[in-house]
C-alpha cells in the first residue's frame, strides 16, 4: 500500500475525528479504522497520537494563515482588503468544517493554544494588524485594537460556519447553501466594517 496515500488518509480521518470528538475523544483505533489503515500506522507515520494531532493542527492552521495573508496583501484599499480577509476566513471554514470544530474544542479547554498553531496565529494577527494600520493611516478606520478585530471576525466566522446549517433553514427557508454562505459572509464583513469605520461612534 502506498505510504504517502496512507499518511494522507490518516491526516484526513484524524482531522474529522479530532474535530468531532476533540483530542481525548478520538481514539487511535477509530482514526486508523476510518483511514483503512492498521492499528500501528499512527505510530509508524507520526510517532504518537499527540504528534498526529500536532500535525493536523499545523497543516490546517497553516492553510488558514496563508489564505489570510494572501487576502490581506496587495494594493487594494484597506476596506476591500478587510472584506477579502473575511471572505478568506469564512470561506475556509465552510470548505473545511473540521477547522471550526477543532477551534471550539481548543477553546473549551481554557488553556493556551498548542505550539503547533501559535506561529500561524501570529501570522494571522500580523496580517490583520497590517490592514488595520493601513486603514488608520488613511483615516478610513478609527483607533481600534487589531487583535480584537482579528478575534471578532474569527469568532463570528467560526460560529456561523458551525451554526449555518442549523439556523439557515429556519431563518432563511428556501435559500440554497451557496446563497446562504454569501449572505452570512456579507453580514460578517458588514459587522467588521462598522466596527472599523472612522465615522462610527466608539463603544
Amino acid at each position: 500500500m502506498n505510504e504517502t496515500a496512507t499518511r494522507a488518509r490518516l491526516l484526513a480521518s484524524a482531522s474529522k475525528l479530532f474535530g468531532r470528538k476533540g483530542f481525548r475523544g478520538a481514539s487511535v483505533r477509530e482514526i486508523t479504522a476510518a483511514a483503512a489503515a492498521n492499528l500501528g500506522a499512527v505510530t509508524y507515520h507520526f510517532g504518537s497520537k499527540a504528534d498526529l494531532y500536532a500535525e493536523v493542527l499545523d497543516r490546517l492552521f497553516d492553510q488558514l494563515a496563508t489564505r489570510i495573508e494572501q487576502a490581506a496583501s496587495g494594493d487594494a484599499a484597506p476596506t476591500d482588503r478587510m472584506r477579502a480577509v473575511v471572505a478568506a476566513v469564512f470561506g475556509f471554514f465552510v470548505q473545511a468544517p473540521d477547522v471550526p470544530r477543532l477551534i471550539v474544542h481548543l477553546l473549551s479547554l481554557g488553556t493556551a493554544p498548542p505550539e503547533a498553531i501559535l506561529r500561524h496565529l501570529r501570522r494571522i494577527l500580523v496580517a490583520v494588524e497590517g490592514v488595520v494600520q493601513a486603514g488608520q493611516a488613511r483615516g478610513d478606520f478609527r483607533p481600534v485594537e487589531p487583535v480584537l478585530i482579528a478575534f471578532s471576525l474569527m469568532s463570528q466566522s467560526v460560529w456561523f460556519a458551525l451554526a449555518g446549517g442549523t439556523i439557515g433553514p429556519v431563518l432563511f427557508p428556501g435559500v440554497d447553501r451557496d446563497a446562504l454562505v454569501r449572505k452570512i459572509e456579507s453580514h460578517i464583513a458588514d459587522v467588521v466594517a462598522r466596527a472599523l469605520n472612522a465615522g462610527s461612534v466608539a463603544p
